[in-house]
Order: C-alpha cells, then sequence, then structure tokens
C-alpha cells in the first residue's frame, strides 16, 4: 500500500495519477503492481492513498549499484532500458494514454 498520513503539500505526490498510471500499465502486462482501489476521501487516513499487491521482482534503492558485478550492473540497466522503451514505443496499448495527453504530459513534467 501506498501510504502517506497527514495532509499532503500541493506539490506532493500524485496518488491518484499513479494509480490511474499503474492500473493501465497492469492490464497491458507491464511489470507493476496490480491496484486494488483508490481512497479519495481524506477523512480516511488524512490524505489520498491507494492499494495495490506487491510486485514480483527487487527493490533496487541504489541505482549506482555498488557491489554488483558490471556484467550484473548491464543486464539490470538493459532490461530497465527495454521496458521503458516498450512502454514508449507501446503506448496506444495503454488506455489512458492518447498521443495528444502523453504529448502534454511529457512537456509539462518537472524533473526534481
Amino acid at each position: 500500500m501506498c501510504l502517506c498520513i497527514g495532509k499532503l503539500l500541493p506539490s506532493a505526490h500524485a496518488v491518484d495519477r499513479e494509480y490511474a498510471v499503474m492500473t493501465g500499465l497492469h492490464s497491458t502486462g507491464f511489470p507493476v503492481p496490480k491496484t486494488y482501489g483508490l481512497c479519495e476521501d481524506s477523512a480516511v487516513l488524512g490524505s489520498k492513498f491507494l492499494v495495490m499487491s506487491l510486485a514480483d521482482g527487487r527493490s533496487l534503492w541504489n541505482g549506482a549499484l555498488p557491489g554488483r558485478e558490471p556484467d550484473e550492473r548491464r543486464a539490470i540497466y538493459n532490461s530497465l532500458i527495454d521496458t521503458m522503451a516498450d512502454m514508449h514505443l507501446n503506448y496506444h496499448r495503454v488506455p489512458l494514454f492518447s498521443p495528444s495527453k502523453l504529448s502534454r504530459e511529457c512537456h509539462t513534467a518537472r524533473v526534481a
């Protein structure tokens, strides 16, 4: 479950967008958790939250992959690149992405 207790700042994580994207991607076979629900009633826990399954795989918290052999790092990075390329090249498979909306999202996204 993705959970942030208390009032979120306007610039905080968009749980509703995460829910929509993960729900759309999961239906096409992309490696994301299955979503079960989105609660937008802040009276429940103090902010929006979503409920999702655990996903198979591993969490790699440090992108530098310290302690990994070069061949293993290369395989992990190539797998990430392949997945991202597949998502971008096949966005039409995801119902919530329309070309105009995807383009607008890409142009307005801010990278922290």
